[in-house]
């Protein structure tokens, strides 16, 4: 009985799964190798400044503004040197991003659900007086490095990294 009850629970798990995985709206820009879903309610648009990626922006009725750039960087560097590399210059010229201040709060590794292994940093910004919350996921792309950057008002962390976590978490990467 045992038996078939954790072979049932291991097979509803699996359906779950899949089916909240199928049901997103996948953006897949051709020839980048990586595809993610976009958080529910979320709208992909153009860059006004012409970036070959896609933004995707939360929507105005949910009270908590956020966006979503992606960025892809060639480089010889491994992916920790890489993050390294841009934690630092990020730190060191924070206007030059337009920043009046940029303060690195965290680093860890991220997992993706199909075990891309990556790096998420964190970051707290101020912007015109603003205080914001940047969330950077960095993963290998080939001889690339993908960036997915996630930011939105410091006020909004708690609710939006929850959206911002499980979102990366459905990239999949084409090696």
């Amino acid at each position: 009985m045992t038996k078939i009850f954790a072979i049932t629970l291991l097979i509803l798990t699996f359906v779950v799964a899949n089916n909240a995985q199928a049901k997103c709206e996948r953006y897949s820009p051709p020839g980048a190798g990586f595809s993610v879903c976009i958080p529910e309610g979320w709208t992909l648009q153009d860059d006004d400044k012409g970036a070959k990626f896609k933004n995707a922006v939360s929507p105005a009725s949910s009270g908590s503004p956020a966006n979503l750039i992606f960025l892809l960087d060639e480089t010889p560097l491994k992916l920790k040197e890489y993050v390294d590399a841009s934690n630092v210059e990020t730190l060191k010229n924070p206007a030059t991003l337009g920043f009046s201040s940029i303060k690195l709060a965290s680093r860890s590794d991220f997992v993706t659900d199909t075990n891309e292994p990556g790096v998420k940093s964190v970051f707290l910004e101020t912007y015109q007086g603003t205080q914001l919350y940047a969330v950077q996921y960095m993963y290998d792309a080939g001889k690339k490095k993908l960036i997915i950057t996630f930011t939105t008002l410091e006020s909004a962390k708690a609710v939006n990294e929850k959206i911002f976590d499980a979102a990366v978490k459905t990239l999949k990467a084409d090696h």
